[in-house]
């Protein structure tokens, strides 16, 4: 059975890391989306030793289309 999805954008740091931390304390795996991949990447290593699944999604999401890039990277991953 899987566990629900969290989306957190601005995971890298601050009240999205806080978040991110938040949600996998309560089961749920996360999405991580921020645009530095390698800060990601720590949080998302943080984050998994709580038991749950970390997906890195590097995106700078004010940039044009952003969100349909992110909704479509997503997709691709199999997430829901």
């Amino acid at each position: 059975m899987s566990r629900p999805l969290a989306l957190v954008t601005g995971a890298s740091g601050g009240i999205g890391e806080a978040l991110a931390h938040a949600f996998a304390r309560g089961g749920h795996d996360v999405a991580l989306v921020a645009r530095s991949e390698a800060r990601l990447q720590a949080v998302a290593a943080a984050v998994e030793r709580h038991g749950v699944r970390a997906h890195v999604v590097a995106a700078d999401l004010s940039a044009p289309g952003a969100g349909a890039a992110l909704e479509a990277r997503v997709g691709e991953l199999g997430l829901t």
